[in-house]
């Protein structure tokens, strides 16, 4: 697919530390959904936290938000970059486990390098650049501002992306969304984390 560069625009912030790539589809409907929640709003913008990964950038994530845990679930939840039974074993309920050539290894780098070079790009959302976590201006981390998230998530369902159901910041364009089973096109900001709603 054809990609375009995410840049600060009118009321689209985008972080210094965010992925700068989306595909070109989803771009003019990303403009347009800052311009509705700026109005609907009354001042605020969205800021794009994250969006395109490399396969690097995903194994790291991956490593340091699910492996590290002694129970190899993800805090909060992450994609496997590899979809590799002979490298990861496990799910995102049961928790991921390394196996295979990464069975003992303990290196760090060595682990990343080789999830990376293993992944496939088309495996996640954000390294397929489909997806983009975003939240309102004004709100930082993963802190919601349950009227503004509410306003956010009808503009941009409004505007062709889904909604993440167990993340209120993870949207993906609806037409090549990859989280087929849990991106919504609810209008609900609620989601839930273990099956706890928040």
């Amino acid at each position: 697919d054809d990609l375009a560069d995410l840049e600060s625009i009118g009321h689209l912030i985008v972080q210094e530390t965010a992925g700068k790539k989306i595909i070109r589809a989803a771009f003019d409907p990303l403009i347009i959904s800052a311009n509705g929640l700026y109005v609907a709003t009354k001042g605020k913008g969205i800021v794009v936290a994250d969006a395109s990964r490399t396969p690097a950038q995903q194994a790291d994530l991956f490593y340091r938000k699910c492996l590290v845990h002694s129970d190899g679930k993800c805090r909060p939840a992450v994609c496997e970059p590899t979809k590799n039974p002979n490298l990861v074993s496990g799910n995102s309920k049961s928790g991921y486990k390394l196996v295979g050539i990464l069975a003992d290894e303990k290196d760090k780098n060595t682990i990343v390098t080789t999830l990376a070079n293993n992944s496939n790009p088309k495996n996640c959302p954000h390294t397929s650049n489909v997806a983009l976590d975003v939240w309102c201006e004004g709100v930082s981390g993963m802190k919601v501002d349950p009227q503004c998230q509410k306003a956010l998530t009808e503009i941009m369902v409004q505007n062709g992306f889904c909604r993440l159901s167990s993340e209120a910041w993870h949207f993906e364009w609806n037409a090549k969304k990859l989280s087929k089973k849990s991106c919504t096109q609810s209008k609900s900001a609620t989601y839930t984390i273990g099956g706890v709603p928040h």
